[in-house]
């Protein structure tokens, strides 16, 4: 419940805190998605596999997600963030304290490694199958992670 201020207008309601069963529940679900979307393909993977992969109800992955699109958004989203916050935090790191080609060298092997790891690879490789079905899915990809990498790479050469 909201309380007023002494001039008698709404003060903002305390933050709410997720419920840390929902939490486990959805990480339980999206990973149980991550892993039949990988393993049959968008079209194959059901609902009731993602439901028994990650020992829940069916009822739940429903209540959490409104439709296996929105589960497969959510995959996407969530390997979509993890990639973007390796690509960020190469963006933090200091230039110019190391000779450019060592910087460069160091970021295109941890680059390599990142990208050809077999979760990655498959994932890019799912994204890319399913680009005529999630157009917006896979231009958000490019834009938040490939391109993201092209513009540091020449930020970082240019400095």
């Amino acid at each position: 419940m909201r309380g007023t201020t002494a001039r008698g207008s709404a003060a903002p309601a305390a933050p709410e805190r997720a419920d840390p069963r929902v939490v486990r529940s959805r990480e339980l679900v999206l990973d149980a998605a991550r892993g039949e979307f990988l393993a049959h393909g968008y079209l194959a993977a059901t609902v009731d596999g993602i439901a028994e992969a990650a020992g829940v109800a069916k009822r739940t992955v429903y209540n959490l997600f409104a439709s296996k699109d929105e589960l497969f958004r959510a995959v996407i989203g969530r390997a979509t963030d993890t990639a973007e916050r390796f690509v960020a935090e190469r963006v933090e790191a200091p230039v110019g304290v190391r000779p450019v080609e060592e910087e460069i060298r160091d970021f295109a092997v941890a680059h390599a490694r990142a990208v050809v790891t077999p979760q990655v690879v498959a994932t890019r490789r799912l994204l890319i199958g399913e680009a005529q079905r999630f157009p917006e899915l896979a231009a958000e990809y490019f834009e938040r992670v490939p391109r993201a990498v092209i513009v540091i790479t020449i930020i970082r050469l240019t400095r």
